[in-house]
């Protein structure tokens, strides 16, 4: 028994799967040593255009359909399209997401990284989904 969230939710991960599928094939031709792509005509430009259209489209459907979607789903596919979201409370009564900010450079393995944030008065919303929501709308 499906329900309407998921419907949405599962067409938005089919899309984001067939994206990295078209960035792992990218990826196989990748030749580190040489700086370029391999010589064996294969061709990025094509599917460098369908990765960027697809994550275009993604934002689209997140944007189209939020009121389907739950948060936690939203903010993990921002991050599969290389979005930095951070949720962030003032201790005040107020939440935002915002992406403007300075980190360390992280490495694979969670470590201790000091993060700075400016956040812009208007972003500050009383709830964490609606300080997604003026984020998505920001973008």
């Amino acid at each position: 028994n499906m329900n309407y969230n998921s419907v949405f939710e599962e067409e938005i991960e089919s899309m984001n799967k067939f994206r990295y599928s078209l960035i792992h094939k990218r990826n196989e031709h990748w030749n580190d040593k040489s700086g370029e792509y391999d010589k064996d005509g294969y061709d990025s430009s094509e599917d460098e255009k369908r990765i960027d259209e697809l994550a275009v489209t993604i934002e689209k459907h997140i944007k189209l359909h939020i009121e389907n979607l739950s948060f936690e789903f939203i903010m993990d596919q921002l991050a599969n399209l290389g979005h930095a979201p951070n949720l962030l409370y003032d201790d005040n009564g107020h939440w935002a997401v915002t992406s403007t900010g300075f980190q360390n450079v992280v490495m694979d393995e969670p470590e201790d990284v000091e993060m700075h944030f400016m956040v812009e008065a208007s972003l500050w919303k009383p709830t964490p989904r609606e300080a997604l929501i003026k984020y998505l709308s920001e973008e």
